[in-house]
C-alpha cells in the first residue's frame, strides 16, 4: 500500500488515534493572502499536542504557522525508503526507538553457543511491551520461529 499505508499501519500497531485528510487552518485572512487551510495526511493527537504527518513538500509559511500553533510536523518525501519513513514518524511522535541488530540465542547456559539468529530491527519499547520492526524481506519462517520460541512481537514493514 505504499508509505501512506505504512504510516497508518504503524499508528494502528502503536495504538494511536489519528485523523486522516484533516483540514487545518493555518493563516489569518486579515493578515495574509495565503490559502486558509492545508490538508494533512495524518493528524495525531498526543495529550495536548498535535503532530501533523504530511507527504510531500510543505512551503515554509505553512511550517511556520504550524509551529506557531504548537503543532509538530513530520514531512515524508515521496522517495523516502520505508525505514526512513518509520524513523521520521517515531522521532516526530517522540517515541523512543533503537535501530540495532537483535540477537536470539538458544537458552543453553554453561555451554558455548552453537548458533545465533540475528535480525536488523528497529526496537520500540512502550507500555505495551517491546516491538521489533523488521524489514519485509526478512524470512517469514525465521520470524515465526522467533515469535514462537522467544515470544517476541515482530512486525514486518
Amino acid at each position: 500500500g505504499g508509505n501512506r499505508a505504512l504510516v497508518g499501519s504503524l499508528l494502528d500497531t502503536l495504538g494511536y488515534t489519528y485523523a486522516k485528510d484533516q483540514r487545518i487552518a493555518v493563516s489569518d485572512t486579515a493578515q495574509d493572502a495565503s490559502p486558509l487551510a492545508i490538508r494533512t495526511d495524518y493528524s495525531v493527537r498526543i495529550g495536548a499536542r498535535t503532530v501533523v504527518i504530511h507527504f510531500g513538500d510543505l512551503p515554509s509559511p505553512f511550517q511556520v504557522k504550524l509551529h506557531e500553533r504548537g503543532m509538530g510536523l513530520v514531512q515524508i518525501a515521496g522517495d523516502d525508503e520505508r525505514r526512513a519513513v518509520l524513523e521520521k514518524v517515531l522521532k516526530g511522535l517522540d517515541i523512543p526507538y533503537v535501530p540495532e541488530t537483535a540477537e536470539f540465542r538458544p537458552p543453553e547456559e554453561g555451554s558455548p553457543t552453537r548458533w545465533i539468529l540475528t535480525l536488523g530491527v528497529i526496537r520500540v519499547t512502550s507500555e505495551k511491551g517491546t516491538l521489533y520492526l523488521i524489514p519485509s524481506d526478512a524470512d517469514r519462517d525465521l520470524c515465526a520461529f522467533i515469535r514462537e520460541r522467544w515470544n517476541r512481537r515482530l512486525v514486518r514493514y
